[in-house]
């Protein structure tokens, strides 16, 4: 089950100067696991709108590379949140969120 929980381009922090309209979902599951710390919601959201908006400002050149059930992993304030982007609907989609695991191989910054 998706519940919209929709973060609009033109409403969103930041993100004010662009024109497209897009959406992030989140799923019932990681909207719970989101609201556990105080801000995280929102910094997901803001996140994902940013990579959603920089995928569609790409797909204007002409290519759509990016499968919209391709699993995307970003790590926010801690947690690892898997969602999915789909270019052709302009929104993306937050699958999970979970304390991000340490990898001795991968270093964030």
């Amino acid at each position: 089950m998706v519940i919209s929980l929709a973060v609009r381009g033109a409403d969103a922090t930041g993100h004010a100067r662009l024109e497209l309209v897009a959406d992030v979902y989140l799923t019932v599951d990681a909207d719970v696991e989101l609201r556990r710390a105080v801000g995280l919601r929102t910094r997901v959201k803001s996140a994902v709108l940013s990579v959603l908006e920089a995928a569609l400002e790409v797909s204007k050149l002409g290519t759509r590379t990016v499968h919209k059930d391709a699993p995307l992993i970003l790590n926010v304030g801690g947690c690892e949140i898997r969602y999915s982007l789909d270019l052709d609907g302009e929104c993306a989609t937050v699958w999970s969120a979970e304390p991000a695991r340490e990898d001795p191989v991968v270093k964030t910054g």
